[in-house]
């Protein structure tokens, strides 16, 4: 992984990164801010938004942080 960008390694790692969102519950995965849009730096974090099922009576739905982050479901990205 050495000089690779930030989405680069993501790119690299999406496999992984679903497979461990999927085994805690997470669904409808999502990569969004400056890696998803190209313009991430060496200081960038990694923004990622998942769906969790509501567990239950205390559980809230999520709000949506951006109108229409890039979606990683499987078969879709």
């Amino acid at each position: 992984m050495v000089n690779m960008s930030i989405q680069e390694i993501v790119q690299e790692n999406k496999t992984k990164i679903l497979e461990i969102a999927y085994k805690h519950g997470a669904s409808n995965v999502r990569l969004f801010g400056s890696v998803a849009k190209g313009h991430s730096t060496l200081e960038s974090d990694v923004d990622i938004l998942v769906d969790m099922a509501a567990k239950g009576r205390n559980a809230t739905k999520p709000r949506c942080l951006r109108p229409s982050p890039t979606t990683w479901e499987r078969g879709r990205g």
